[in-house]
């Protein structure tokens, strides 16, 4: 009789055995179909993201026509406002540009820019004096005088930096 249980023993630890491998099997199955499925999600991600950055370069080419067209035609209508005789000053202040904007379509044509105004210039969106370049690649600073130059004062420094107003740059 004692044989007959341990026969009986042995037979229900192999079924224990087989359904503990089997929920393992299933787990192990389950594990494997959602590791698919994240892959497979990832893989669909990196596409869309792949399409996203081909149309955002096709967008930016086209906005870079767009605007080097837009941006020609705004030079040619400062171009004809200095040809009408208006002071760069002036062409700043009505257009709302800056003298950079001016120094550059006067370029753009090969035009010397012309220099009969020796207003200050000052920048619309800033409101602070620029400096302009000078024919010898130079700059000269409207508005503002130097120390130790010739025919100056240090009464007509102290204005002139008035004029400019409180530097609220973070320079130190």
């Amino acid at each position: 009789m004692a044989r007959k249980t341990s026969d009986a023993r042995a037979v229900s630890a192999r079924e224990r055995a087989r359904e503990r491998a089997a929920q393992y099997r299933a787990r192990e199955a389950r594990l494997e179909e959602l590791g698919v499925s994240y892959f497979s999600a990832v893989d669909q991600v990196e596409r869309v993201y792949a399409l996203r950055d081909k149309e955002i370069a096709v967008a930016e080419e086209k906005a870079s026509r767009g605007s080097a067209e837009a941006l020609a035609d705004a030079d040619q209508v400062i171009r004809e406002m200095l040809e009408l005789g208006v002071p760069r000053a002036e062409a700043i202040e009505r257009l709302g540009c800056t003298s950079a904007d001016v120094r550059r379509a006067t370029a753009v044509a090969g035009q010397a820019a012309p220099a009969e105004d020796d207003e200050p210039e000052v920048e619309a969106a800033e409101g602070r004096m620029l400096a302009e370049p000078m024919v010898d690649g130079s700059t000269a600073e409207h508005g503002t005088s130097g120390a130790g130059e010739a025919g100056h004062s240090e009464e007509s420094r102290d204005d002139a930096e008035a004029a400019r107003g409180p530097d609220f740059s973070m320079a130190p």
